[in-house]
């Protein structure tokens, strides 16, 4: 199940951004709402992902910044 979603964004783009934005959307056939908000998930969950992952690997290591434990 999706999560809903309630919370807003303001963002201002270049009219040539907004078009290749919309040109995208229209390709897709989703809003140019959804669009937007499908591609910055997949960037941003993506991220995180692979943040989680580096936390992971460091677990039980000593970082170099952290001295002897």
């Amino acid at each position: 199940m999706h999560e809903k979603c309630t919370e807003e964004i303001k963002l201002r783009v270049s009219p040539s951004l907004l078009l290749a934005l919309s040109r995208l959307a229209n390709a897709e056939d989703r809003s140019l709402s959804e669009y937007v908000r499908t591609v910055v998930s997949l960037h941003c969950f993506g991220h995180a992902h692979r943040l989680d992952d580096a936390a992971g690997q460091r677990e039980g290591n000593n970082a170099p910044c952290e001295g002897p434990r």
